[in-house]
């Protein structure tokens, strides 16, 4: 949430109390009551859509624990790779398979540059399988690659999904602002001749643009549970 969202937020759960501790004088089926209503909308869809913000963040943070491990494997197997592949080339006679350690580059070009290491070493497999290993080595080598290479895409995948999360958390809260706005001539009207009341307004429909965020006031799942 932005600093200027979360200020809005803090605005709105303002005056959702404003219309809690003065309901008596918002006469039901109103205007005013109805307006009301789109603003504790607005709350309870920010609290809706901050869930799935904090999913969809815990989905990406999966996302990069696993592309690390994921790594970290193919690196090592590719190791194992190269260097039973300089044993070989020592041998009398020995293919022509390279030996050169893979590039350090992101994880989508590192998973293709092994998978193509895998094609060129297929046809020799079993002299690596002759010093060591397993039969299904060069299975696992791939399904490694391709595995990373996924992680990559779903990697943008969460990011996106991210994104997308947080501009529909702005969008909530505008519509919640909107609604403020609309209150402002409603409450005027209602309460013209009484200052105390438009004093509370005044108080309750601020939104503190100078002030610097605060970290745990705002935040939709620390929001109290009052309805």
């Amino acid at each position: 949430m932005t600093k200027q969202t979360q200020r809005m937020y803090e605005m709105l759960i303002r005056v959702r109390d404003f219309r809690s501790a003065h309901r008596a004088k918002i006469p039901a089926g109103s205007m005013a009551d109805h307006v009301f209503d789109k603003v504790q909308s607005a709350i309870d869809g920010v609290k809706a859509v901050h869930a799935d913000l904090i999913s969809a963040r815990g989905a990406l943070r999966e996302n990069a624990s696993a592309a690390m491990n994921l790594r970290r494997a193919l690196r090592k197997r590719v190791n194992a790779i190269v260097v039973t592949t300089r044993g070989i080339l020592l041998e009398p006679g020995a293919p022509s398979i390279p030996c050169d350690n893979l590039p350090r580059c992101g994880d989508f070009e590192f998973s293709s540059c092994a998978l193509v290491r895998a094609d060129f070493i297929e046809p020799h497999a079993h002299l690596f399988v002759g010093r060591g290993m397993p039969d299904d080595f060069l299975a696992q080598f791939r399904g490694e690659a391709s595995a990373l290479k996924d992680a990559w895409n779903q990697r943008g995948i969460r990011r996106n999904a991210v994104v997308e999360t947080k501009s529909r958390l702005d969008l909530v809260v505008r519509a919640g602002f909107t609604a403020v706005r609309q209150l402002d001539g409603i409450i005027l009207n209602l309460f013209g001749d009484d200052e105390e009341m438009l004093r509370l307004w005044k108080a309750a429909r601020r939104v503190d643009w100078w002030q610097h965020a605060r970290k745990d006031a705002a935040a939709p799942s620390a929001v109290e549970s009052r309805p």
